[in-house]
């Protein structure tokens, strides 16, 4: 439980994935000493799993699946608006082809320009689906297809820094946990 929401969170997590704020340890031993920070900090600054709270918090529990953590969450908005940017892209690459062809006329290249808009535009749904089932934690497989295809188009940097999120977190999935024996 958490000492400053009241939302309940697993005994393994360090913060509260609801308000990001520290959990006292749960655990058969206390930890002897507290870790040496890797660089300075202000007393006060937030770390930044809070700091990614924070500006998620905007956000109504309607829209965030309680379970997933601020690093998923932004996991998958980088997939889904990969996503959009390879939609965008394809439409934009057909629509240039339709005045392209009316000048040129219609030629073979044209079909393959088609067929590249056409294919762009299904990558681009198809990354977007991964990063809603990332945002909500239903499949790991998913999730991270997508944003593996977020990497294809113009949305290169967002789809690596989607895979790159998502793989951390693939704990949070529900089918990624080992079946109980």
């Amino acid at each position: 439980m958490c000492p400053k929401c009241g939302a309940a969170n697993p005994d393994n997590i360090v913060y509260c994935r609801n308000c990001g704020a520290q959990l006292p340890f749960v655990g058969t031993s206390a930890p002897t000493s507290e870790p040496e920070p890797i660089f300075a900090v202000e007393p006060g600054a937030p770390t930044g799993r809070k700091l990614a709270s924070e500006v998620l918090g905007g956000i109504s529990d309607e829209r965030r699946h309680p379970g997933a953590s601020p690093t998923l969450m932004i996991g998958g908005m980088c997939a889904m608006i990969a996503g959009i940017l390879a939609i965008a892209m394809g439409i934009l690459f057909l629509s240039g082809l339709s005045v392209v062809s009316s000048i040129v006329g219609f030629g073979s290249w044209t079909v393959w320009g088609v067929l590249v808009g056409l294919g762009e535009i299904v990558l681009g749904v198809l990354s977007y689906a991964g990063g809603t089932y990332a945002r909500k934690p239903h499949n790991y497989r998913m999730a991270l297809i997508g944003a593996i295809l977020g990497m294809l188009g113009p949305g290169f940097p967002l789809g690596l820094v989607a895979v790159i999120l998502i793989a951390m977190c693939r704990d949070e999935f529900p089918d990624s946990k080992p079946a109980e024996t």
